[in-house]
């Protein structure tokens, strides 16, 4: 039941460009180090290799080290709505990054870096990592680009407010970049389009990283994950994000929609949760599409500008999805044919075959469903339910217009719960002991237990909703 989400990641794309800065990092939360993905090899997160406060020996220290060192040829911008030194600072934006380019003669060679940390990097001050951040999960995002590429990147930025901290780049690289000269300046569009759709490549020419860039202003009042991203992609998307309790994931039929990822969930040995991750991304369903989103799940940010960073690369997809795939698992299916006491199981750890139940289901202990509710028959102080059932136990002839059953447990010690859907009327009865009615022996029955984060309960009650259940205990 227990699993938990990197604090700190990091994406960085690493290419041999003249500006030799490039990665892509996740860090999950209370982890010093971190994990990291190339595209061009990105068959598995690989381990950080120095903490992110060591100043140097990690990608993410190479990738700005021109940013908060000196070096003649390099010119940025940076931007963050937590800009370094300047506390309790409120924005509508919640931007974080940098654009850097090269102003040598005959060179053309710039980078973007996008990532989630407030108050960092400061421009020319030394490398100096919030240590405070290291409890939270972070990703950084580096993408090398030709500078030809910035006033796409502009255009949609200037439709989130960015906060720009610093800027260095001469007026003689831009001239011919109207976005970024209005992005420099601070100006922010009043008149439509409220919405922005660009795309760029990453700077490789064996294979190229296509970047898409989606953005809506605060004057758009649309809903930047159903309204931007699905409606651009035409895809459902499963979303890893803080969520509050007014927009849901959806449930209806096969239609595009949004699904989210549970909590807690891991990434190749660093566990991370929603309560300290601040990162908010999704992947497309069906792939090859992760993206990076700067706002929350959040019904607020419909009124808020916000955008996403959408990167079109099947690796790095598949390390994003097998955190996604982690929606629930299916711990057990039991399966009780017509006229047979014990019926057969299936476990998800080892579901090759069905196996032979280890006891009748009318036994209180030593199989399977017993153990699935024995907290829900007996009593343990620590384990809460809610259970449903259209012919509740003791209650004969009730009329209802739902045929559902089941039964949603959590632990108030631990993120850890199950939901259990089933077929059987009448059962189980709340603290009464194990008693499974015998006249039941005679039909065929379905049981499913269901691993779940506590995170995931109030998207499975909004579904029941709409089936009319029946409570009985609470």
């Amino acid at each position: 039941l227990y699993c938990f989400f990197l604090p700190i990641y990091r994406i960085l794309k690493h290419q041999n460009v003249r500006i030799k800065m490039v990665m892509g990092t996740k860090t999950a939360p209370a982890q010093p180090n971190g994990k990291i993905i190339f595209a061009t090899a990105a068959g598995a997160w690989d381990n950080g290799a120095q903490p992110f406060t060591n100043a140097g020996g990690h990608s993410f220290g190479k990738a700005i080290e021109h940013v908060v060192g000196n070096n003649g040829n390099i010119k940025f911008l940076a931007y963050n709505n937590a800009p370094p030194g300047v506390p309790n600072l409120k924005t509508k934006s919640n931007s974080k990054g940098i654009i850097i380019l090269s102003d040598a003669a005959a060179t053309d060679s710039a980078a973007w870096i996008v990532h989630t940390v407030p108050g960092f990097p400061a421009a020319k001050t030394g490398y100096n990592w919030p240590v405070a951040e290291n409890a939270r999960g972070h990703l950084l995002i580096c993408l090398t680009i030709s500078e030809s590429q910035i006033n796409a990147i502009a255009a949609s930025l200037l439709l989130v407010q960015p906060m720009v901290h610093y800027n260095n780049i001469p007026e003689t690289e831009t001239a011919a970049m109207p976005y970024f000269k209005k992005l420099a300046e601070g100006k922010v569009p009043s008149l439509p389009p409220f919405t922005s759709r660009r795309s760029i490549r990453t700077e490789d020419a064996r294979s190229p990283v296509a970047v898409h860039i989606y953005s809506k202003s605060e004057s758009s009042k649309y809903e930047i994950y159903k309204k931007v991203i699905v409606k651009v992609l035409k895809k459902t998307i499963k979303v890893w994000s803080r969520r509050d309790n007014i927009l849901k994931g959806d449930c209806r039929g096969s239609q595009r929609h949004i699904r989210l990822i549970k909590s807690p969930a891991a990434i190749n040995g660093h566990n991370t949760n929603l309560e300290a991750d601040i990162t908010n991304w999704a992947v497309s369903d069906p792939g090859n599409i992760f993206c990076h989103i700067d706002k929350p799940y959040f019904k607020n940010q419909t009124r808020e500008p916000a955008m996403a960073v959408c990167i079109d690369n099947n690796e790095i997809f598949a390390r994003f999805n097998e955190i996604a795939a982690q929606l629930g698992t299916v711990k057990q299916i039991v399966y009780k044919a017509p006229g047979e006491a014990n019926g057969k199981i299936i476990e998800s750890a080892a579901a090759v075959a069905w196996q032979n139940g280890a006891q009748p289901l009318t036994n209180d202990a030593q199989h399977s469903f017993a153990t699935a509710l024995q907290h829900v028959v007996g009593n343990n102080p620590n384990a809460k339910f809610l259970a449903y059932n259209n012919a509740p136990p003791g209650v004969p002839n009730l009329k209802t217009k739902s045929n559902s059953k089941g039964v949603i447990i959590l632990a108030t010690n631990a993120d850890s719960a199950a939901w259990i859907v089933h077929t059987v009327p009448g059962f189980p009865a709340a603290k009464t002991g194990y008693n499974w009615p015998l006249a039941e022996n005679a039909r065929g029955h379905l049981l499913i237990c269901l691993t779940i984060s506590e995170s995931q309960i109030n998207a499975i009650g909004f579904c029941i909703i709409t089936t009319c259940s029946t409570t009985y205990t609470l």
